[in-house]
């Protein structure tokens, strides 16, 4: 793993708008002039108020993001209809892409609305597919993760990436896979080729970015750039684990590790702080600010 910069050693660490109609300032007096200018000027107010009702629901509208739906077959299991929360960049594309995975608990709105947004702002589509509730876990695994383990995340994730192949704004050479915790950990999964019997896959995504993941003893011939940020104190998904970790293969791509210290699981999510099942979730904000940072350059290095 390369070390990351600044923050700390390796341990590195559309906007809206409220519509003001003025009214004219001097539509006083009697005479026809000033009634006929007194009706022009609201009429014209008029006219500007509707302008900007047009004008804040096209703005409202393009940024509206679309239920889909796409089947799934993954490992033995019967076929499962996924469904998952497509948004887009205003315009016609084509656009780079990321495929944003949920955490243990299942879409998590406070966590994927938040990275959904930034992505569309910085000019990416997204799609955020949940695994849990078509598969009938709907409050989530936490407290049985490999019941929808990443093997069939990753099933997932590349079916998620074949339908956003299918639409005209996205560009078909530019996709990504984010994933915090839980989705973070299939990140992980879904850049590598475990078996080494079989040849690398074809068809890897472009990027991965994995946010407080579960890292395990190795990573196998990864077929992507990787990006992982943790938090030092987090007590679910341990960063010493992510440090560890042994690549077993060729590295032909950039492999980064970032740690924050202090940060706890979670700490990318604003104004959060509780615990989960004896595991705290926490907010840092300079942590997540720099996160947004890391994020996006890396996305821009390898999908612009």
């Amino acid at each position: 793993m390369r070390r990351g910069a600044g923050y700390g050693i390796y341990h590195g660490n559309g906007a809206r708008f409220q519509p003001l109609i003025r009214k004219p300032d001097n539509i006083i007096g009697s005479s026809s002039i000033n009634r006929r200018d007194k009706l022009l000027g609201i009429q014209r107010c008029a006219a500007l108020a509707f302008g900007l009702i047009i004008l804040v629901s096209s703005i409202a509208s393009a940024w509206a993001a679309e239920t889909i739906t796409f089947d799934v077959k993954a490992l033995a299991d019967d076929p499962v209809t996924i469904t998952a929360n497509l948004d887009k960049p205003a315009g016609a594309g084509p656009f780079p892409a990321v495929v944003i995975l949920h955490g243990c608990s299942g879409p998590w709105k406070q966590w994927g609305e938040m990275w959904s947004k930034k992505l569309v702002d910085w000019g990416y589509v997204t799609l955020q597919p949940d695994s849990f509730g078509p598969r009938g876990y709907p409050k989530g695994v936490c407290h049985l993760p490999h019941a929808v383990g990443p093997l069939r995340r990753v099933v997932d994730s590349f079916s998620a990436k074949s339908f956003l192949l299918t639409l005209p704004y996205v560009d078909k050479d530019r996709i990504a896979i984010l994933g915090m915790s839980h989705g973070g950990w299939t990140s992980l999964w879904a850049v590598q080729n475990k078996d080494e019997d079989l040849p690398m896959r074809d068809h890897p995504f472009k990027a991965a970015v994995a946010i407080y993941p579960l890292c395990e003893s190795q990573a196998t011939r990864i077929d992507a750039p990787l990006l992982i940020l943790i938090g030092e104190a987090d007590d679910w998904t341990f960063a010493h684990h992510c440090e560890h970790m042994q690549v077993v293969g060729p590295r032909p791509h950039e492999m980064t590790l970032k740690i924050y210290p202090g940060a706890y699981h979670g700490f990318d999510v604003p104004g959060i702080d509780f615990n989960v099942m004896g595991h705290t979730i926490r907010s840092d904000p300079a942590a997540a600010n720099d996160v947004a940072v890391q994020v996006k350059a890396f996305l821009a290095k390898h999908l612009r």
